[in-house]
């Protein structure tokens, strides 16, 4: 995760900050909260009084899978930040050894997603639109 957030920290969209601290986002007509393992919000939008932030700040979240939490992580989550409209989902699949981006969120999910081994250089879409180096991820 220390590799992502330095890969993402030039890149990020005005105003956004990339944090690894937990915390709990709330998605309109979802009866779940997520606490994503990273996650870029609007600064702005975070700075609350509550233990719940909004799921509309989000510009990017990612998640790197554990035994305990791999299917939550590869399908409810998917289903939820898709619907949500968050516009980026890094999926790092740990036991799979493999990464997916999941983009182009729309009321029905996520409409596109990639999925690499770990190990090569994969381009990120808007709003960041830069490369993310995966060669030094190790499953």
């Amino acid at each position: 995760m220390d590799s992502l957030v330095e890969q993402l920290r030039p890149h990020l969209p005005e105003g956004h900050r990339v944090s690894l601290a937990p915390c709990l986002y709330v998605f309109p007509g979802m009866s779940r909260a997520f606490g994503p393992d990273l996650h870029v919000a609007d600064a702005e939008a975070t700075r609350i009084r509550s233990s719940r932030l909004p799921g509309h700040a989000l510009s990017l979240v990612a998640e790197l899978t554990s035994a305990s939490t791999a299917d939550v992580d590869r399908y409810d989550k998917v289903e939820c930040y898709g619907v949500a409209g968050i516009p980026v989902y890094l999926l790092v699949d740990m036991q799979k050894g493999s990464l997916t981006v999941y983009t182009a969120p729309s009321p029905q999910g996520y409409q596109q997603q990639n999925t690499v081994l770990l190990g090569p250089t994969v381009n990120l879409p808007e709003p960041f639109d830069c490369p993310l180096d995966t060669s030094d991820w190790k499953a």
